[in-house]
């Protein structure tokens, strides 16, 4: 979901490895779809809300060489 952070799962400490958007260019490039969504389930579109959305997806977002499976 491309929201940022640290994917590396041999560095899982290693801000070399950081990627993904802050917040506020991450709602910018997902408008397109978050503004619907909130509408859709009569969610307030209010900076606290989208916060708690992005911390959300955060928590559970990865990249593909995230897992180690590779290896």
């Amino acid at each position: 979901m491309d929201t940022r952070g640290i994917f590396s799962w041999l560095f899982p400490d290693d801000e070399e490895y950081i990627e993904g958007l802050e917040i506020h260019e991450w709602i910018e490039e997902q408008a397109n779809w978050l503004v619907p969504l909130f509408e859709r389930y009569d969610i307030p579109f209010d900076e606290q809300h989208v916060e708690w959305f992005y911390e959300a997806v955060n928590q559970n977002d990865w990249r593909c060489g995230s897992c180690g499976g590779c290896l």
